[in-house]
């Protein structure tokens, strides 16, 4: 399996998550892990940032459906995808997660994340 690595940053109750290589599965399970606890500290708006992802895999994108059915469907908060290659935004739109419209409707919404520190690294599972 090919590396990758998340990082995550709180900024303003948003969570942001950024991912570095390759989205798989077990990124993908990761984050899904990470989001029952962030939601019971009261984040209703996360955000998966994909600047330095390279590409995505069938499974990966299997569990951001059900990221996106958690986040949109059951708990009715915010879920945006951001920095995406045109590879991976195409897939997102594949699957119905995001509309071309979507491209900048995030830093519309929430200018404040441009202007902050970086992310820092985590490990999400124990």
């Amino acid at each position: 399996m090919e590396p990758y690595q998340i990082t995550h940053r709180i900024v303003d109750k948003i969570v942001e998550f950024s991912v570095k290589g390759y989205f798989s599965s077990e990124a993908a399970n990761e984050i899904y892990d990470a989001l029952d606890g962030l939601y019971a500290r009261g984040i209703r708006v996360f955000v998966l940032e994909f600047s330095e992802c390279r590409m995505f895999n069938s499974t990966g994108v299997a569990v951001l459906l059900d990221i996106a059915g958690k986040v949109r469907e059951e708990w009715q908060a915010e879920l945006y995808f951001d920095g995406m290659n045109e590879v991976c935004f195409q897939t997102l739109c594949m699957t119905g997660l995001m509309k071309p419209a979507d491209r900048h409707l995030l830093h519309q919404k929430y200018p404040m994340l441009k202007k902050t520190a970086p992310p820092k690294p985590i490990t999400l599972r124990r």
